[in-house]
């Protein structure tokens, strides 16, 4: 099996796998981490970013393949690959790696003349320090690459409170022409003390799309909630809408967090719950997200006896999946799973995933009829819920039916077939 990996064969791997009893975690680890390493070299800029994001959020599951990548990024992108394993690296706090993207940075400054790659520099700025490097944050906040004023913007949200601060993150907040970049202004300027209360509420009102002013009414709150409730109020009782439903689910979430707002909790809920009788599907399924979000709360009984008679009457199966999934703990709900599982669509994959995961015996068989769905999102879905609920300890009597995904035609669900088998072999471990 070794030998196939080091020639990067991994159907030759995963033949020697299948075939020979004696080889267990240990071997699906390394065959996992190879098609990952594969994954984020690939010269698909699609495949390598994401691969890079499924990567950045597995913690010590994806250390392995982080250290391979170090050693050698490939022939594609390399310094962005490396850029990447230093960055995260540096976010579990490893010094050297710290070091070295700091170097980067520096080179980088416009003193230097060097030429840095934009993405390679927008991993090097999320080192900086906040108070130490407020400075060289502001100037990196107007450069003319997005995702350098966006790592810019992300780190001024830690910084302390600066006029200069201020006056940079309402620049951007402003004119930014990039939308995601603008509302991370937006973010970041609530974190800038009660003094940018009037540019956060004049921001608010004129905001051009919903999501630059959700993000407005959210800093609002975040700033002084009895403050912000009339503004909030206002589009809470507003007829259901994706601003509507953003600023609900904002309240609702920072409820649970303790951030109570007992005058608008209500309103919220009744937003997200007109917003399920809506019309238009594509509503109605960012309400049900935004249920699934908040309704499993200790406040939120009344939500869920709400989203039981919505559950009932819906027949959109994207929407109907994401009811029965905030519901997960009623039994209507696993009626509804049990339901939904017997399609063949990626909704029958998410309600298999939620039975499998329950150790329901109908989830299993379900996940591997769809994992060889001929629709890539179904066999990506199926194929991972296979991996996440699979139990490992049996591993000497039974192999994982998802070690077939992870020789999938489609990248995509070869390496979220890979993604979900090392965070469960993690996982696995740390219970024993």
């Amino acid at each position: 099996m070794k030998e196939s990996l080091a020639a990067h064969d991994v159907r030759g791997a995963v033949s020697a796998y299948e075939a020979d009893p004696t080889l267990e975690l240990d071997d699906l680890q390394r065959i996992a981490e190879h098609v990952l390493i594969e994954g984020a070299r690939s010269s698909n800029d699609a495949d390598s970013a994401r691969t890079w994001a499924l990567l950045g959020g597995m913690g010590r599951a994806a250390e392995a393949a982080w250290s391979a990548l170090e050693r050698d990024p490939g022939d594609h992108h390399a310094p962005l690959v490396r850029a990447h394993a230093l960055a995260w690296r540096s976010k579990l706090g490893e010094a050297p790696a710290q070091r070295e993207l700091a170097i980067i940075e520096e080179e980088a400054r416009p003193s230097s003349g060097a030429s840095v790659d934009p993405e390679v520099l927008a991993l090097a700025i999320g080192v900086l320090d906040p108070e130490r490097d407020v400075e060289a944050l502001r100037t990196w906040a107007r450069s003319t690459a997005v995702s350098v004023r966006s790592a810019a913007v992300q780190g001024l949200a830690r910084a302390p409170e600066s006029n200069e601060t201020r006056v940079v993150l309402v620049e951007l907040a402003r004119g930014e022409p990039d939308e995601s970049v603008r509302a991370q202004a937006l973010r970041a300027l609530a974190t800038q003390g009660r003094k940018t209360w009037p540019s956060l509420e004049a921001l608010a009102r004129e905001a051009a799309t919903d999501a630059v002013r959700a993000a407005a009414l959210a800093g609002l709150r975040q700033l002084d909630t009895s403050r912000a409730v009339p503004l909030l109020a206002a589009v809470l009782s507003d007829a259901p809408s994706m601003l509507g439903v953003d600023v609900a689910q904002d309240v609702l979430s920072a409820a649970q967090r303790g951030q109570r707002a007992d005058s608008l909790e209500a309103t919220a809920e009744q937003q997200i719950l007109a917003a399920l009788g809506a019309p238009k599907p594509d509503l109605r399924a960012r309400a049900a997200s935004a249920a699934l979000a908040v309704a499993s709360g200790p406040d939120r009984a009344a939500l869920r006896a709400e989203l039981l008679v919505r559950m009932a009457a819906e027949r959109d199966r994207r929407v109907h999946v994401l009811i029965a999934l905030a519901l997960r703990a009623e039994p209507e709900a696993h009626k509804a799973l049990e339901e939904l599982a017997l399609g063949r669509d990626v909704p029958a994959a998410q309600a298999a995933a939620e039975l499998a995961a329950r150790r329901d015996a109908a989830g299993w068989p379900r996940l591997r009829e769809l994992a060889k769905s001929k629709d890539t999102s179904i066999r990506a879905t199926a194929s991972a819920a296979l991996a996440s609920t699979y139990e490992f300890a049996a591993v000497r009597t039974a192999r994982p039916a998802s070690v077939e995904a992870l020789l999938d035609p489609d990248a995509r669900v070869r390496i979220t077939a890979a993604a979900a088998v090392l965070r469960a072999i993690e996982r696995m471990r740390a219970q024993l």
